[in-house]
């Protein structure tokens, strides 16, 4: 199974509903740790742990950089040989379900 086939596999969950409009941002209440095989979260707050592949470190590492998302899709999408748009739907959805599980905060208007 390729490494984005993989990504796509763990994070198909449908997204909770969220505000839109505001910023997302990672929650200071999360410890991350990237590393060749991929990204491990610790939520202090609530002691949650998640785990993800490398496609999903890349998109957390873009987010703690304060890359667009949309360059951080692109980048992915050529590397894999798959539409941007499958792949921003699919980082969407990652982003969501790391939200839910507080990992990730809305702040301030965008």
């Amino acid at each position: 199974m390729s490494r984005l086939a993989e990504f796509v596999s763990r994070i198909r969950r449908k997204p909770s509903g969220r505000p839109e409009g505001k910023e997302i941002a990672i929650s200071p209440d999360v410890i991350s740790s990237v590393h060749a095989d991929g990204v491990v979260f610790l939520h202090i707050g609530s002691g949650g742990v998640f785990n993800s592949n490398p496609v999903g470190a890349r998109i957390w590492q873009g987010l703690a950089d304060r890359k667009p998302l949309a360059a951080v899709v692109a980048a992915i999408a050529q590397e894999f040989g798959v539409e941007p748009a499958q792949v921003g739907r699919d980082a969407a959805n990652f982003l969501a379900d790391l939200e839910a599980q507080g990992f990730l905060t809305r702040g301030a208007s965008a």
